[in-house]
């Protein structure tokens, strides 16, 4: 195999169009973060997005965007938001993906979530995840009877919470690609606020994100776009996911849930009506990817396996894993460089990060009283 490096800005349609092509060949290629779409996207405002495409004789067979970082150390395309990574390739093709990196010249990857479906890895260094996708099997209203029916108890839960919010509060409704900018702003808002009070970085502070995620936003084609999903009582924001969408594979980033409405426990409700009305917006996979979370394994009883850990030539470039305190600030500061792009950025958001030390304590404190 023939491995070249191209900007992703200057990448010819045609191979545009056979990763494409590529990507429906492979429905665990399906995710909107492994196409082409969110590759070019998201080079409008990153300059160091790359793709590694592996050729056998003229023909592209495998393709890996990435951000080529220092020292042969890269991020996969997005980071922190690419929650999956995978060299979308040909079921037929036969390869290494540590030969294949190695011809990109990528000496080191941290994968948080690798989608693997071909076995072009080895994986006796790497980590089994489990990554919660709702597949509604395009009849979401048969989808959610079925989890009503395996939890009784919980079904009845959920009616009464349903039913207590569509009272007090107004009556509960559900918009897919919602327009209404005031709604988009209050759910950043409040997921800044979120990151405040639990000390994780702010994600969303550089002004390229911000920029990105309101261009994203205002993309509502089905085919690639952005998609946020609201969920209201009478007139009042109460959650929402925001996140990108193709086809009918919706995978969120931003979840948010208004706090006065929490004794409602608002985002099992916004679960329970995206599931339900998945088939009437051409829904059929919500992807809320990988990550503890109760309310994951609700909605998801089938859970996905991928895979996690450091790959490459030169593991000792990339943030260390596992726990411990260096471990730890390794990865935040690789956040951190992730999304600041200038020095001023960089050293605002790890003064934060010190400062909000006291905070990730607290929330870590609460948390486990809670569990």
């Amino acid at each position: 195999m023939r491995v070249e490096v191209l900007d992703i800005k200057a990448l010819p349609d045609h191979l545009t169009d056979r990763w494409r092509a590529l990507q429906a060949r492979t429905d665990a290629f399906g995710s909107p973060l492994m196409g082409p779409d969110f590759a070019h996207f998201v080079a409008r405002y990153r300059d160091n997005a790359r793709v590694a495409i592996g050729f056998d004789g003229d023909n592209a067979i495998a393709f890996f965007p990435f951000h080529r970082v220092k020292n042969g150390y890269v991020r996969a395309i997005g980071a922190p938001f690419c929650d999956y990574q995978a060299i979308v390739s040909d079921p037929l093709a036969t390869f290494t993906g540590e030969a294949f990196l190695a011809g990109a010249a990528i000496e080191a990857i941290a994968l948080t979530s690798l989608s693997d479906p071909h076995n072009v890895f080895d994986k006796r260094a790497l980590s089994v995840v489990e990554a919660h996708r709702i597949d509604c099997q395009n009849d979401g209203e048969a989808f959610a009877e079925t989890l009503r029916a395996s939890n009784p108890k919980w079904a009845k839960n959920l009616r009464r919470l349903t039913n207590k919010m569509d009272r007090e509060l107004g009556a509960v409704r559900l918009v897919v690609h919602d327009t209404n900018e005031a709604s988009f702003d209050a759910m950043m808002a409040i997921k800044v606020a979120q990151f405040h009070q639990t000390g994780i970085t702010n994600v969303l502070r550089s002004k390229w994100v911000r920029n990105f995620m309101a261009d994203l936003y205002h993309c509502r084609d089905k085919d690639f776009g952005g998609c946020m999903v609201s969920l209201y009582a009478g007139d009042k924001f109460v959650a929402g996911h925001f996140g990108v969408r193709q086809g009918d594979w919706f995978h969120p980033w931003i979840a948010s849930t208004c706090p006065l409405s929490h004794p409602y426990s608002p985002g099992i409700i916004f679960l329970s009506e995206i599931t339900r009305q998945s088939d009437k917006h051409g829904l059929r996979i919500i992807d809320l990817s990988a990550g503890h979370g109760h309310y994951k394994s609700q909605f998801c009883r089938n859970p996905t396996l991928v895979h996690a850990g450091i790959v490459g030539a030169k593991p000792s470039t990339a943030p260390r894993e596992g726990p411990g305190v260096i471990a730890h600030i390794e990865r935040r500061l690789d956040v951190i460089d992730a999304v600041e792009t200038d020095l001023i950025g960089k050293m605002t958001a790890i003064g934060t990060a010190f400062a909000m030390i006291p905070n990730r304590l607290a929330a870590r404190r609460t948390k486990s009283e809670h569990v």
